[in-house]
């Protein structure tokens, strides 16, 4: 069988490539190697180009519209391999929601008109709200780093243990259902640095911690920083609902935690980890997204800068 994704592989994405190659070669003046190059494909691969556009296409003037664009981009050293999947996927998605691609699909395999097959359409519309879900998890977290990175002095509240920003999805029950930065939050010379963008299943510990505090509240964000006297002031100061978790002995924080959640009404705004022998106090925000957290974090930052 032959799905709709290899229609794309093989006649779409194709024709886009030779598309380009056409334009920065012909009207441009490029040699054979640049556009290999510029495109991360083989020199063989461009020189197929003019055997490719001579097939016939019911998608020329919209594959012409996107080729004309991207080799503009090229031209000026604009256009990453970000930029060129994500054009890619996006006009993927529109063809199929608006029949497009079906079109060419049936054409190779016309048993499809016979089954009277809306499947892109169909799927789409049940998959689309759990991707935008988690688009705008990460996009959150995005946004949330942007914020740290921007404070000034943000690197008082980072533990020795490194901090990271986890949000999850609605009704999230495991670990990949939250996303958050790989390789966690850190100090290099003074400065906060972020490794790696956010992913789904990059935290195993402060995803545990926000997974069990979701079984009780609305929060669906969290973060971490150090605890300390001073941090301990700066609480008070803020008027954060607080809760206190403490270890009797070196133990895991996720079943402490969940004891003390146990026994309270609600899900409190901030959980301070007491610590324990060989375990480093620390501060937990909860917020309702990622963006919330840093916000509380950086208001105890400001109080702590007044003190």
């Amino acid at each position: 069988m032959r799905t709709p994704c290899e229609v794309v592989i093989r006649h779409f994405i194709p024709a886009i490539r030779a598309r380009i190659a056409q334009i920065l070669i012909e009207e441009n003046g490029w040699r054979q190697v640049e556009v290999a190059k510029a495109l991360k494909i083989t020199q063989a691969a461009v020189s197929k180009y003019k055997r490719i556009l001579s097939r016939e296409s019911s998608l020329k003037g919209l594959i012409d519209e996107i080729a004309r664009e991207m080799s503009e981009l090229i031209m000026r050293n604009e256009l990453s391999a970000t930029d060129f999947i994500y054009k890619i996927c996006s006009m993927c998605i529109y063809l199929r929601g608006n029949r497009e691609l079906c079109a060419l699909h049936k054409d190779i395999l016309p048993s499809l008109i016979e089954e009277k097959c809306d499947i892109c359409l169909t799927k789409f519309k049940i998959e689309r709200p759990i991707v935008d879900e988690r688009s705008e998890v990460i996009n959150s977290i995005k946004r949330a780093v942007e914020r740290i990175i921007r404070t000034k002095g943000y690197s008082r509240l980072i533990p020795e243990v490194r901090t990271n920003i986890v949000m999850a999805i609605k009704g999230a029950k495991e670990r990949k259902d939250v996303a958050a930065i790989p390789g966690r939050i850190t100090v290099v010379k003074g400065s906060v640095f972020v490794p790696f963008g956010p992913e789904f299943g990059a935290s195993k510990h402060m995803a545990e911690v926000l997974l069990e505090v979701m079984k009780k509240g609305r929060f669906r964000a969290a973060t971490c920083i150090k605890y300390d006297k001073l941090i301990s002031k700066a609480l008070s100061r803020c008027g954060f609902k607080t809760g206190y978790v403490k270890h009797k002995e070196r133990g895991n924080l996720v079943l402490d935690l969940r004891k003390s959640l146990e026994k309270w009404r609600e899900v409190p705004e901030v959980v301070i980890d007491l610590g324990g022998p060989g375990v480093e106090p620390v501060v937990y925000i909860f917020g309702e997204n990622a963006e919330e957290v840093v916000d509380k974090s950086i208001r105890i930052l400001n109080v702590i800068q007044e003190l």
